[in-house]
C-alpha cells in the first residue's frame, strides 16, 4: 500500500512561508553576540527574613562589636598596606618607587666599568658592520670625554682606523693642546691640527659687532662641518662625544656639538665617565684636570654658588631616570635653589634634544588614488 501524501500545494507554500520564520531567534542571537558583548548584572534576589528568625539569633553584645571593628579596621589596614607596596605612587602625573622609608636610601648608581667597557666596544663594531664604514673621525679637545672615546674607538676598531682632529679656536689653547697630544700618543693615533680661527674671523669680519659667544657658536660649527668633510674623503663616521650630564643641561651647540652619526657617552653620566676613564687607563694629567673642572668653568654665568658635578648628577638621575617629581625631590632634602636652577636647564633647553619640528599637514589629504 502506498502512502498518501496528504500536504496540499497550499499547505507547502504556507510551510515555505513559515519556514524563514524559525531562522529569526538564531540571527537574533547572532546580532545580540556584537551588540552586547557582557551579560546583563542580574540584581541579587533579597529574600525577606521573618521577624522571629531575626529575633531568635544570638544575642550581641557590646564587646563582641567592639571585636567585630577592631578585626575589621585590622582587615583593612593590612589591605592598604599590601596595595601600597603593590602599586606606586604617582605625583604629578609621573610612576615612581612607593613612598617610604626605602626611597630615601636612593643613591646615584655605580657603574660596572668593565661590563660599560664591552657594551660601548660591541656598539661600535655593531656600528661599523651597519654602515660598512671601516674608519671612525672624532674631534680631541684634550677633555675627559674625548679622550674616553678615543680609547673605545681605538679598541674597538684599530688605531690606524680612527682619525683624530684637534681644532685651535683661540690664543690660548696650549695646554689643551699638549693633553691632545699626549692622548693620541697614548693611544698610537694620527693626530690632525687644523687651525680655523682665519676663516672664522674671515666670515665674521664686516658683520657687526662679535661677541665671545658668537665667535665661539660659529667656530664650533665650523669645526663639525669640517669633521665631515674629512669623514667624506676618509669614509668615515664622525662620532660625538659628549656625555649625559652636559647633553641634559643644554651644554652642547645645536649644528655644532650636538651634530654626530652616534654619541658613545650620551647614556652615561659625567661621574660615570670618569669611572670609565680609570678603567681605560687614560693619562693622570687628564683625569686631574676633570676632576679640578667645575661647572663654573663649563657655565660660568648660568651656575649657582656651590653646586658640583655630583650633586648634579644625583638630582638629574632622579628627576631623568627614576622620574621623581620635583616637590618629591624637595622633600628628599635637596636645596631649593640649586633644584630649581637644574630644572630650568632642562626646561629651557629641551629644544636642543628634539628633532626640528614639522607641522603636521594629514589633515588636508585629498582623498584619491596613490600615484604610482
Amino acid at each position: 500500500m502506498h502512502e498518501e501524501n496528504l500536504n496540499t500545494p497550499e499547505d507547502s507554500g504556507s510551510q515555505a512561508e513559515k519556514a524563514p520564520q524559525t531562522n529569526q531567534p538564531e540571527a537574533r542571537k547572532k546580532r545580540s553576540r556584537y551588540v552586547r558583548r557582557y551579560p546583563r548584572r542580574r540584581a541579587k534576589s533579597q529574600t525577606a527574613v521573618p521577624l522571629e528568625e531575626k529575633d531568635s539569633g544570638p544575642a550581641v553584645t557590646a564587646e563582641s562589636e567592639a571585636g567585630d571593628q577592631d578585626k575589621a579596621t585590622k582587615d583593612k589596614a593590612t589591605k592598604e598596606d599590601t596595595s601600597q607596596d603593590n602599586m606606586p605612587d604617582i605625583i604629578s602625573g609621573l610612576k615612581i618607587h612607593p613612598a617610604g622609608e626605602g626611597i630615601r636610601e636612593l643613591k646615584f648608581p655605580g657603574l660596572d666599568a668593565a661590563q660599560a667597557r664591552k657594551n660601548l666596544v660591541q656598539y661600535v663594531r655593531d656600528q661599523r658592520e651597519h654602515s660598512g664604514c671601516k674608519n671612525a673621525v672624532l674631534r680631541l679637545d684634550g677633555g675627559l670625554d674625548s679622550s674616553v672615546v678615543a680609547g673605545l674607538l681605538t679598541e674597538a676598531m684599530g688605531s690606524k682606523h680612527v682619525h683624530l682632529v684637534y681644532f685651535i679656536q683661540s690664543d690660548r689653547h696650549s695646554m689643551e693642546h699638549a693633553r691632545a697630544v699626549l692622548a693620541a700618543r697614548c693611544l698610537g693615533c694620527y693626530l690632525e691640527i687644523r687651525d680655523i680661527r682665519p676663516p672664522v674671523d674671515k666670515v665674521l669680519a664686516g658683520h657687526g659687532a662679535v661677541s665671545e659667544t658668537r665667535k665661539m657658536q660659529f667656530a664650533a660649527r665650523a669645526g663639525m662641518a669640517t669633521l665631515y668633510d674629512i669623514a667624506e674623503t676618509k669614509e668615515a663616521r664622525v662620532v660625538g662625544g659628549l656625555n649625559k650630564t652636559k647633553w641634559l643641561l643644554g651644554y652642547g651647540i645645536t649644528h655644532g656639538d650636538l651634530a654626530y652619526d652616534f654619541n658613545l657617552l650620551g647614556g652615561l653620566y659625567r661621574s660615570q665617565v670618569l669611572e670609565l676613564a680609570k678603567a681605560l687607563h687614560v693619562p693622570k694629567e687628564i683625569l686631574e684636570k676633570a676632576k679640578q673642572t667645575h661647572l663654573a668653568d663649563v657655565l660660568p654665568k648660568e651656575k649657582p654658588a656651590d653646586l658640583d658635578w655630583e650633586e648634579v648628577d644625583y638630582y638629574l638621575y632622579q628627576m631623568v631616570d627614576v622620574r621623581l617629581a620635583l616637590s618629591y625631590v624637595y622633600t628628599l632634602g635637596a636645596d631649593k635653589e640649586k633644584l630649581s636652577w637644574i630644572y630650568r636647564r632642562l626646561r629651557d633647553t629641551a629644544d636642543k634634544r628634539q628633532l626640528p619640528h614639522a607641522p603636521e599637514m594629514v589633515s588636508v589629504y585629498m582623498p584619491g588614488r596613490w600615484k604610482k
